[in-house]
Parts: structure tokens; sequence; C-alpha cells
């Protein structure tokens, strides 16, 4: 693997355990081998995870929705994250 890659990889992951996760508008007996992930570092970020979000359910795919949430999200957006089952 490429250093530059690897670094990549290691950052991501880093990232990924250190983050909360929320699936979004799939329930455990939907859940698909693929998913779209994007991640969530602020509330000013939240109406761009909402559009996402919308914007690939109305292309028609039923891939399960990922957020990884930083620590840097309040709670009031984690919140309204967890409402988002409509997507």
């Amino acid at each position: 693997m490429k250093p530059i890659l690897l670094r990549l990889w290691i950052i991501s992951l880093i990232m990924f355990l250190s983050c909360n996760y929320w699936v979004i508008g799939a329930s455990n007996s939907q859940s698909t081998e693929e998913a779209y992930v994007t991640l969530l570092y602020g509330d000013e970020f939240l109406l761009g995870v909402r559009v996402l979000g919308k914007s690939i359910r109305e292309s028609g795919s039923t891939k399960d929705m990922v957020v990884l949430v930083s620590n840097g999200v309040s709670q009031y957006a984690n919140d309204l994250l967890r409402s988002y089952s409509d997507l």
C-alpha cells in the first residue's frame, strides 16, 4: 500500500473509533452490505447531512446511510439526527 493511502486509512480508522455513529433510515432487518458514509464534525453541517440523505433516497437507493458524529457536535444536533428516520 502506498504511504499516503496507509496514512489516510489510519486517520480514517482513528476517526471512526473516536466517533459516535448513527444509521439513518434503515432498520436492522433491512440492513445491506453496502452503505453511504459521511462525517458530521460540527453543528453547522447538519443541514448538509440531511440534504445528502434526501438526495440519496430520492435517487432510489436502498443502501444504509451511516453518519459518523464527532465529539464537537451538540446534543441537540445529535437528537435531530436521530429523528431523521424519514430519510
